[in-house]
């Protein structure tokens, strides 16, 4: 299940929904597919909210797609929103932290002319980084810094804490 936080383009209250993203295009047609508003369990605001929510929580989400995805049709159309309708917003819009890997991939060490690195390049981002699909990208006055990367390949939310046992079966 792919979840998503978005607001209706229409809404002027700007209200932040949570929905899951269902019948998908394929991603060279952007803004090609639709999404399914979720019902949220009580307590539960956003994504942020939902990965600690337990796995009732999920369950509840996992049965309220399958039950769209069981519906005919008609029923369907009822239910779903347009994406083309919709601003996606970050999946986490006010995470405790943004660790980013830098020099990740030996084309970019080229292209930047660095040699690659033995270990990876870990660095943070503030929160306020994040933006939402279709926002402008606020760039620091130059008298602060001239040097502003642009490149983001991939975004991962960790919902809970490995345990022992997992971080074992990563080093297998």
């Amino acid at each position: 299940m792919r979840l998503v936080q978005y607001r209706r383009k229409a809404d002027t209250s700007q209200q932040v929904q949570v929905g899951a993203l269902v019948d998908e295009q394929p991603p060279q047609q952007q803004n090609h597919g639709t999404v399914l508003p979720l019902l949220l369990p009580e307590g539960v605001s956003d994504v942020r909210s939902l990965l600690t929510a337990g796995p009732t929580a999920w369950e509840n989400l996992q049965a309220q797609v399958s039950h769209y995805k069981s519906s005919t049709s008609n029923d369907k159309s009822q239910q779903i929103v347009d994406l083309s309708t919709v601003q996606l917003l970050p999946p986490v819009h006010n995470p405790d932290k943004v660790l980013c890997v830098g020099l990740n991939y030996e084309q970019h060490c080229i292209e930047a002319d660095k040699p690659v690195p033995a270990i990876p390049v870990i660095f943070s981002k503030f929160s306020n980084s994040l933006c939402a699909d279709g926002d402008n990208i606020v760039l620091p006055p130059a008298r602060i810094t001239e040097e502003v990367d642009y490149e983001v390949e991939l975004a991962v939310v960790v919902g809970k804490r490995l345990g022992l046992a997992e971080l074992d079966a990563l080093e297998k």
